[in-house]
């Protein structure tokens, strides 16, 4: 992707972002930028040159009020995507897309909205022991894996694995196990825990990413290409748990961006 149309989809981007952080602000509902867009912000004063897409977080309980204000104040032009509304959207985190744009992705070829997006992630609870929080995130992980690979419908799959999907479906309905799975990101709800973590999303591939529920809330505002809007409570925190060194700038090779596709605006 050229940098000028990079560029075009950043600001259509921002100003979904924008269009979140009114609804959020009019109704007292906290979040945080999330991923690379915090990195952006602390490293680079809003996007990453080479970065295509915006993540934010909220904790569950906001995440849920977030998705039923935005149903009734979203402006016309954007949607919410979620499993509720858009049974071939295989994920568990909602996308706020804006309406007659179109955004290149993998596995959306079945979905009524594909627009250009954000994604929203809920995080929840997880325990205070670190080695009790790892058990639970491994065992919800193995679960959504599992209902992904339920919820696949491509036909380009050798035969075993269709067969063996079958067998699964009927061992494990989907509905049914999509109940057991969101109770499991939930468990922790109601008790007293020190840790949060986001289930919607595999955040490191070598490790569990486990965050103190205080370094994360409240949140305060951080400019993000010239407009004041939300970050977690420690980014230096946050940043170097994902990150590591994440001052220091990728290699030159690795400073691209990820699309293959056409986006249209």
């Amino acid at each position: 992707m050229d940098s000028a149309t990079l560029r075009k989809l950043q600001l259509v981007e921002l100003e979904i972002l924008e269009q979140i952080d009114k609804i959020c602000t009019d109704n007292g509902i906290p979040y945080f930028l999330d991923s690379g867009t915090a990195l952006g912000a602390v490293r680079h004063g809003g996007f990453i040159p080479w970065d295509d897409d915006v993540d934010i977080g909220m904790m569950r309980e906001d995440y849920e009020r977030f998705l039923s204000v935005a149903e009734k104040e979203l402006d016309s032009q954007y949607c919410i995507q979620t499993r509720e509304n858009e049974p071939n959207y295989g994920k568990y985190n909602a996308k706020i897309r804006k309406r007659n744009t179109f955004f290149p992705e993998t596995r959306s070829e079945n979905m009524k909205e594909r627009g250009i997006f954000i994604d929203v992630y809920p995080f929840d609870f997880t325990d205070s022991d670190i080695k009790k929080a790892n058990r639970h995130i491994n065992k919800a992980r193995k679960m959504f894996l599992l209902l992904r690979f339920i919820q696949s419908d491509s036909k380009k799959q050798p035969t075993v694995k269709k067969i063996l999907r079958k067998a699964a479906r009927l061992i494990y309905p989907e509905k049914q196990l999509e109940r057991r799975y969101l109770s499991l990101c939930r468990k922790y709800a109601n008790k007293n825990t020190s840790n949060i973590t986001c289930f919607s999303y595999r955040m490191a591939r070598d490790k569990n990413l486990i965050f103190a529920f205080d370094e994360m809330v409240p949140s305060h505002r951080i400019s993000f290409e010239g407009k004041e809007l939300l970050i977690m409570n420690n980014p230096d925190y946050y940043l170097k748990t994902m990150y590591n060194d994440y001052m220091t700038l990728p290699p030159e090779e690795k400073r691209i961006s990820h699309i293959s596709g056409e986006v249209i605006f």
